[in-house]
């Protein structure tokens, strides 16, 4: 294979390769319920910070403040902010390894409908098992 050939075939493998995830930032919570306005708070200017758009910013506020809130009786929790290519994800690692449920919540009720918002607003969303509990995170388009 002559020089010329090999270089291209080494830009399209490169080309080929998925994007490798940036982790933009990580911070723990303690189990106290004052620290997640600090959470929100960090999720946002770090997002803003790396230029994402100002409704990302504000979407990632209110759905890591669903995920730590719920995160709480399972402190300390984790939280990660990650980039891969347009995409934001953000993840709450806690302690538990039950999987989280959503509940039909009334629009009434004191709680319940976090992890429903999340459903509504984010790009996608889930939760990993990993080996100290859990992993829950969600994706927004960001960029």
């Amino acid at each position: 294979m002559n020089p010329e050939t090999l270089a291209s075939a080494r830009t399209a493998l490169a080309d080929a390769r998925p994007p490798v995830p940036a982790i933009l930032g990580e911070r723990w919570m303690p189990p106290d319920p004052r620290c997640v306005a600090p959470i929100r708070r960090f999720v946002h200017d770090l997002v803003a910070d790396w230029g994402a758009d100002g409704t990302a910013c504000g979407t990632a506020e209110l759905l890591v403040s669903e995920l730590a809130t719920n995160a709480l009786p399972h402190a300390p929790a984790r939280i990660v902010v990650i980039r891969e290519e347009r995409l934001l994800t953000v993840e709450v690692h806690d302690r538990c390894q039950e999987p989280p449920l959503p509940q039909a919540g009334d629009v009434w009720d004191d709680g319940g409908r976090g992890l429903g918002i999340v459903a509504r607003l984010a790009y996608d969303w889930g939760w990993t098992p990993v080996p100290a509990g859990k992993a829950v995170w969600f994706r927004l388009a960001a960029w």
